[in-house]
């Protein structure tokens, strides 16, 4: 199964030069494409160094490559739902991040242009929102008894994040 669904065409187009060329080859051409400010910033002229029977693969990677979406602001929403923890613990143990991953991937976007939705449904993982508990096996947030719940709010501030 596939865990990242929008790289699926990236996936195609290397496999496919994997296929055809060898993996030493392509990684040989992934390290050229890191390069390509020292080597040729364009694309035909990076492919061009390459032998001849290489060529044609090597500008399909090279712009599939350059087509991907490279973005920080993932890191950055990561380091605002971070930082608070980090400045009270010092240290983030694997065992808590891995909680802090299923929470934020179950987390459904308040306002925004995702709003309603959970990165598991963006991603195509999860057709409709679940309670991030639930999938930890434990009961649902709406199984607990409403006195329960406005005893837990008083005594938890309320976090907010940045919306990605």
């Amino acid at each position: 199964m596939d865990t990242v669904p929008f790289c699926q065409h990236l996936d195609v187009v290397q496999q496919r030069a994997i296929d055809h060329l060898g993996e030493a080859a392509v990684h040989l051409i992934g390290w050229a494409w890191q390069r390509r400010a020292i080597l040729g910033p364009k694309r035909d002229q990076l492919a061009a160094a390459f032998p001849p029977s290489w060529q044609v693969e090597a500008a399909a990677l090279l712009g599939a490559w350059d087509e991907a979406v490279r973005s920080s602001s993932a890191v950055e929403n990561w380091h605002s739902i971070l930082r608070p923890f980090i400045a009270v613990h010092r240290h983030l143990s694997a065992s808590m991040l891995a909680i802090l991953a299923v929470w934020h991937n179950h987390r459904v976007a308040s306002r925004g242009v995702y709003k309603g939705q959970s990165p598991l449904i963006r991603s195509g993982l999860a057709k409709e929102p679940t309670d991030w508990l639930e999938a930890l096996g434990y009961p649902s947030a709406s199984l607990v008894p409403r006195q329960a719940l406005s005893l837990i709010d008083a005594i938890e501030p309320k976090i907010e994040t940045v919306a990605a």
